[in-house]
């Protein structure tokens, strides 16, 4: 027998794995003493180890069907012949189970099951002693605390055996670091040298040794011993096995593993208890490291679980991001880029609700426009948000986000805003301000939680992302509609310039052709009066100049009517008129232009006569203009129709065609000046498109209106003049002459 206290070597036949750990921790629990654990997938390394080592027990791997697993089982049962080999498989069946004993396998234990390997081992080691007549150091009934536990209290109790105190202890010291022994019957106690040596002492205590030893024990260990001896004597267990602290000479403490055997009398009295001893202070080491590295190890699982489900999130939030940007390079909802917004600020940071405000400049505050979650009240209070009130409004003002660690505090929210959150069943909460970039604020992204919610960085970070993706995208939609506007004012302005240069270039041909003409025929006139004497022609003659001559001072004044109604320079010379009686004189004066042109004109002039004031002369110029668009567009055959009336607020000149008509395209610009409707392409007679801008000028003189209304080209158009009766004409300023 070995001097040393042995040690439990196995030789493990298998891939490394968490296996490993859980055998040479189940087999540690049940033996109490060393536990070294060799692993090898070579069946040449395996050779070695066994030549090396002591092995006691061989544990194979076996995956039935794998071939280099089945190699290296064939080799270990051929060379380790004298070592229990026990088969450490998955799901294998009765019949390959009991193929695998048949060639030499001691066993074979499921993985699932390898709380029971420690039984197996030692009943394998048991029956390594009955057939080779021995056991590994330490095992079997030459060191009977190392017989497996009896499965109840009711095991038969043996014998105590003859050997003396002191021969006893020395096999002890054998195979442990020192022994014990006590026996009652004549209340004798021993401890070996062995041990003494161990703690540092030289000599023997001259004290009793019960107290010696029991002064040598850490005073928070002893209630421990006493209680498991107590215990084990009550239940007349032949087991006395417990852990306590010895402190060696040199103040330090050394953890020590009793195992002892109790042996009783015919009457169950306890009468001897010896007992091997054995400093497992490096076992204790050895064990509270590797239960601090597997805490560190756990707790690097957690944290690796963490990191990952944290970047798992991130990259879902990315990708979210990425296609969100990728949605609103297509889309012009902002509704939408605004719920998927938030709905990402939730997910990142595990929110219950949240919203999103916009910045209204008009209104100076924050307006909720996507919530999810959040209820009516809550809606009302912060319908508008202005900077200091409630999370949100600290954010904008401070332009930072700010954080509400708890809602329930009164130094950081006022009594109604605590009630508010109270009964939204919120706890805290944060406002991340939509800042552009380029310094801009837009609006707030808000998260609530119904509990204390410590934000990491990660979720910190991504809530900036979010809102400065937001902030971009509603600038940039701003701009851009900004721009879409001002592109249509240009275009406008665009088509506007370029009509008006076409009106020009046509103006300038009208008023060429109306000057040219007229002076033609002057200059053809004078030219007859210088080469004729006679009378009557020269009298004719003077006349067509006379005519030729107005024609051409009408034509002057509209122009200076024009120029004068667009800087506000009209003269209004007022005075109680009878509206009546003008426009009579004025058609009385047209109507033989009309017959020329075979044009049918009815004047319904039989009401009683309408008094107001205003200037004659430009009431005149506004009929005689009507009259004049009248005759202009009506084909020959046609019929024009003058009326008044009047509903005792306003008067009403109406005069109607059956003319060319206009098209609805052209109505809002028929009173511009020198625009003309389209003209049919054989008429020429169409003046210079003056004639209604200065209707409408002289009728907003007299703080009254003009429309015109046309079912389309071909259909006529009537033009309606209201005047009102009581208003005060108010003058202009005169016209610097």
């Amino acid at each position: 027998m070995s001097t040393e206290m042995a040690d439990l070597n196995v030789l493990y036949l298998g891939k490394a794995g968490p296996d490993l750990w859980i055998i040479r921790q189940s087999l540690l629990d049940y033996f109490k003493r060393p536990v070294f654990l060799y692993q090898t997938f070579s069946p040449a390394e395996f050779d070695l180890l066994l030549r090396g080592k002591k092995i006691d027990v061989i544990l194979a791997d076996y995956v039935p069907g794998d071939r280099r697993s089945s190699v290296t089982l064939k080799a270990a049962l051929s060379m380790g012949a004298n070592v229990p080999l026990i088969c450490l498989t998955g799901e294998i069946s009765d019949d390959d189970a009991f193929e695998l004993i048949k060639k030499g396998a001691a066993d074979c234990v499921p993985k699932a099951l390898l709380r029971r390997l420690p039984f197996i081992v030692d009943r394998e080691l048991q029956r390594q002693k009955s057939a080779f007549g021995r056991l590994p150091a330490g095992f079997g009934k030459d060191a009977a605390l190392y017989e497996p536990v009896p499965e109840s209290a009711e095991a038969p109790v043996p014998e105590a055996p003859d050997i003396p105190g002191d021969a006893l202890m020395e096999i002890l010291d054998g195979f442990a670091d020192g022994s014990f022994i006590f026996d009652s019957r004549d209340n004798t106690a021993g401890i070996s040298e062995k041990w003494l040596r161990r703690l540092g002492y030289t000599e023997k205590p001259k004290i009793d040794l019960l107290i010696y030893l029991q002064n040598l024990m850490h005073p928070d260990d002893r209630e421990h011993a006493i209680s498991a001896q107590r215990t084990a004597i009550s239940l007349c267990s032949p087991r006395l096995d417990f852990e306590c602290r010895f402190r060696r000479s040199d103040g330090q403490y050394i953890w020590t593993m009793v195992r002892g055997k109790l042996i009783y009398d015919d009457n169950g009295a306890a009468v001897r208890y010896y007992a091997a001893l054995n400093d497992i202070t490096e076992q204790k080491k050895a064990d509270a490291a590797l239960r601090e590295s597997e805490r560190r190890a756990l707790a690097l699982v957690d944290e690796l679980k963490k990191t990952k489900e944290d970047l798992t999130a991130e990259v879902e939030a990315l990708r979210r991001l990425h296609l969100i940007n990728s949605e609103h390079m297509m889309l012009n909802d902002l509704n939408y880029i605004y719920d998927e917004i938030l709905d990402a600020a939730i997910g990142i940071t595990h929110a219950d609700k949240g919203c999103v405000q916009i910045y209204e400049e008009q209104e100076g505050g924050l307006k909720i426009i996507t919530h999810r979650g959040l209820g009516e009240p809550f809606l009302k209070y912060a319908d508008v948000v202005t900077s200091g009130i409630m999370t949100s409004g600290a954010a904008l003002e401070r332009r930072t986000r700010v954080v509400t660690p708890d809602l329930e505090d009164p130094q950081l929210l006022t009594k109604a805003e605590i009630l508010l959150a109270r009964g939204e069943n919120i706890r805290s909460a944060q406002s991340t301000p939509l800042i552009s970039c380029t310094g801009k604020i837009y609006g707030m992204l808000c998260t609530h939680y119904a509990g204390h919610h410590v934000f990491s960085e990660r979720e910190l970070r991504m809530l900036d992302l979010l809102a400065r993706q937001a902030a971009d995208f509603i600038e940039r939609k701003r701009s851009e509609l900004a721009l879409e506007i001002s592109e249509k004012h240009a275009k406008a302005l665009v088509e506007t310039l370029q009509k008006l240069d076409r009106n020009k270039d046509e103006f300038l041909n009208h008023l060429s052709h109306e000057l040219r003409n007229p002076l033609a025929t002057i200059i053809a006139a004078i030219s007859l009066i210088e080469i004729t004497d006679d009378v009557n022609l020269i009298r004719e003659t003077n006349a067509i100049v006379k005519n030729e001559t107005s024609q051409l001072r009408r034509l002057i004044d509209d122009l200076l009517d024009v120029t004068r109604i667009s800087s506000n320079k009209v003269k209004i010379q007022k005075k109680y008129i009878n509206l009546s009686e003008i426009i009579q004189n004025s058609a009385a004066n047209f109507r033989p232009q009309f017959s020329q042109k075979k044009i049918e004109f009815k004047a319904e002039l039989d009401g009683p006569a309408i008094c107001f004031h205003a200037d004659p002369a430009r009431i005149m110029q506004i009929i005689e203009n009507l009259l004049v668009n009248a005759l202009t567009y009506t084909d020959e055959g046609g019929t024009v129709e003058l009326t008044l009336r009047e509903d005792g607020q306003n008067a009403y000149i109406q005069v109607e065609d059956n003319g060319i008509g206009i098209s609805p395209e052209e109505l809002p610009m028929l009173f511009n000046a020198f625009y003309q409707a389209e003209k049919m392409p054989n008429r020429i007679d169409s003046g210079l498109g003056l004639g209604l801008s200065i209707v409408k000028g002289m009728a907003e003189l007299h703080n009254g209106q003009v429309s015109a209304y046309s079912r389309g080209v071909g259909y006529g158009s009537t033009f309606t003049v209201t005047l009102p009766l009581d208003a005060a004409v108010e003058g202009r300023e005169p016209e610097n002459d």
